[in-house]
This record gives structure tokens, C-alpha cells and sequence, in this order.
């Protein structure tokens, strides 16, 4: 049973760990299609030509509160109630795993002092039930 119990342990916390969504850390490779067929290429812009481009946006741009507020409406409302289909899986896996723990750790934390039947050891043999435990002095 003890087998068993760790073994679902194992295979849910790996199927949690898959489930999480992967961290970019590095962008990828433009790609550009030809006739000869696609080639990645990874070009790094230039630091200044980017600066000067969003300090040209940035200069060409006015404020304007009418508008701000329609968008930040609409994004309120575009925005999603409830959480999404991998944060309850997520959540799923960690109640059951914990709940797995806690049922391992009442069942075997605790000595028999009577077992049934006699001289089996609970948790080793197969159909071995503990009658009496072990009582615990505070």
C-alpha cells in the first residue's frame, strides 16, 4: 500500500510539474521564407535606433482621457471571472497530494502493539490490519 500511495505521489507532482507553463527566457530566431525554403536568422537591433523610435512615438503621441477610459473599460470587461482549466489542475494535484500525505502519514506513523492476524507486520504484509496502536504520552 505504501508502494502504491508513493507511487501516485510521484506520478501526480510529475504531472503537475509538466502542466506548468515553460518561462521564456530568451526570445526566439525571426524566421524568413524564401523561395530556397525558411532560414532563421537572429538579428539584434540597435540600441540606439530602438531608443529613437519609441522616443519618436512617445513625442508624437497625446493624451487623450476619453479615450483612456473606453479602453480601460473594455479591457475590464474583456478580462476573465474564475480561474483558468491548469490552475485547478494545479490546485487538484497539490489537495490530492496532500491528502495522500496525510493519509500515509496516520495510517503507518503511528507503532502497532496488536496486529491481526498474529506476527504480520502492517504495511509489509498484505491484508495486515493494526488493532491496537501504540498510545502516544504527552
Amino acid at each position: 500500500m505504501l508502494k502504491k500511495s508513493s507511487t501516485l505521489v510521484v506520478i501526480c507532482s510529475l504531472l503537475i510539474l509538466n502542466l506548468a507553463p515553460a518561462a521564456l527566457a530568451q526570445a526566439e530566431p525571426k524566421v524568413i521564407e524564401s523561395s530556397q525554403g525558411s532560414t532563421a536568422i537572429s538579428e539584434k537591433p540597435e540600441l540606439k535606433t530602438l531608443i529613437a523610435n519609441a522616443d519618436k512615438k512617445a513625442s508624437d503621441r497625446t493624451f487623450d482621457p476619453v479615450a483612456a477610459d473606453k479602453t480601460h473599460e473594455r479591457s475590464q470587461a474583456q478580462q476573465k471571472k474564475g480561474w483558468s482549466t491548469q490552475k485547478k489542475l494545479i490546485v487538484a494535484g497539490v489537495i490530492v497530494g496532500i491528502a495522500a500525505l496525510v493519509f500515509v502519514l496516520v495510517k503507518y506513523g503511528k507503532d502497532c502493539i496488536r496486529s491481526s492476524p498474529a506476527g504480520c507486520t502492517p504495511g509489509v504484509d498484505e491484508f495486515c490490519t493494526c488493532e491496537e496502536y501504540e498510545r502516544r504520552n504527552p
